[in-house]
C-alpha cells in the first residue's frame, strides 16, 4: 500500500457496515424472542488493526466496540518492578451517542433509579479502573519484568446507556489480549443481569435496566470457575444474589466458547494466509 508522506497516516483497519434499528416505543417486548437466561448475539473480530500487538472488534445489541493492545514494552527511567504493568484506557467516540457528549464521560444521563449508579461513577476513569481490575487477575504480569501493557478502548456506539457496557469492553479487551499472544491464565468473560419484578433478566436491553430495582456486571474466568471483579448497582438479597452469580456462570461459559471459537478461527486464517 502507498502511503501519503505529507499527512499523518492513521493505522489499518478494516471497515465495518453498520445499520441502524429502529426502536419501537414498546421496547420491553423484545425479551419476548428470548428467554431471561438467554443472550443476545455477539460478534467478535479479532485482527481489527494490523498494527497493534492484538485487537478486537465486538458488537452486542446497539454497543460496538474497538480494542487494540500494545505491549508488552519496557518501562524506561522507572525502578524495577518484578510484575508488569496494566493501562487500560478508555475513550467514548463523540458520535456514539443521540446527544453529542464528551469522550471522556461515559455516563452522563445514565439511569438514575439504581440506588448507587450515577453520572460519576461511570466516567471515563471509573470504567478503567473497573476493567483494569476485572483484566488483572487473567494476566501472568510475573512474566514481564519492567514492562507495561497498554490496552486502549473506543466505544463506538452505546446510544442506549447500556449498564452491561464495562462486561462488553471487558470481554472485548480479554479477546484482544489473547489476540496478542500474552501470557494469560484464561479468558475473559463479562456479563450483566438486572432484577425486574422478581426475576432475572440476563444481558438486559437499556429499556430493562431503566425499569430494574438491581443489576450486577460480572466478570469470569469460566475456563477456571473463578470470579474476577463484580459491580453492582441496587441492592439484592442473599439467595438472590447467589441465584444471579449462578445464572452468569452458566451463560458465561457460552461466551467463553465463542471466544475461544473465534480466536481459533483467526489463527488458522494466519497460518494459511502464511
Amino acid at each position: 500500500m502507498n502511503f501519503d508522506r505529507r499527512r499523518v497516516n492513521g493505522p489499518e483497519s478494516t471497515h465495518e457496515v453498520f445499520y441502524e434499528k429502529k426502536q419501537s416505543d414498546n421496547v420491553q417486548n423484545k425479551r419476548l424472542s428470548r428467554k431471561d437466561d438467554e443472550l443476545r448475539p455477539i460478534f467478535l473480530k479479532p485482527g481489527l488493526i494490523s498494527s497493534a500487538s492484538g485487537s478486537c472488534y465486538m458488537e452486542c445489541g446497539s454497543s460496538k466496540i474497538a480494542c487494540a493492545v500494545y505491549g508488552p514494552k519496557q518501562i524506561k527511567n522507572a525502578p524495577y518492578s518484578s510484575t508488569g504493568k496494566l493501562n487500560v484506557e478508555i475513550k467514548h467516540s463523540p458520535f456514539s451517542s443521540v446527544i453529542r457528549r464528551d469522550p471522556v464521560k461515559v455516563g452522563d444521563g445514565c439511569n438514575q433509579t439504581l440506588a448507587n449508579a450515577s453520572s460519576k461513577e461511570l466516567d471515563a476513569t471509573h470504567l478503567s479502573n473497573q476493567v483494569t481490575q476485572a483484566l488483572l487477575p487473567s494476566l501472568r504480569l510475573d512474566k514481564y519484568e519492567k514492562m507495561q501493557i497498554d490496552v486502549f478502548v473506543t466505544i463506538i456506539q452505546d446510544d442506549s446507556l447500556d449498564f452491561g457496557l464495562m462486561g462488553n469492553i471487558t470481554t472485548a479487551a480479554g479477546t484482544a489480549l489473547a489476540s496478542a499472544g500474552l501470557e494469560m491464565n484464561g479468558l475473559v468473560a463479562g456479563l450483566a443481569v438486572a432484577l425486574q419484578a422478581d426475576k432475572l433478566l440476563l444481558d438486559p436491553t437499556p429499556a430493562e435496566v431503566r425499569n430494574s430495582q438491581a443489576i450486577m456486571t460480572v466478570c469470569t474466568l469460566p475456563a477456571l470457575t473463578q470470579i474476577t471483579h463484580i459491580w453492582q448497582a441496587g441492592t439484592l438479597d442473599l439467595s438472590t444474589y447467589k441465584q444471579a452469580l449462578s445464572v452468569v456462570e452458566s451463560a458465561s461459559r457460552n461466551i467463553h466458547t465463542v471466544i475461544a471459537k473465534t480466536l481459533m478461527n483467526e489463527s488458522n486464517e494466519s497460518d494459511v494466509s502464511t
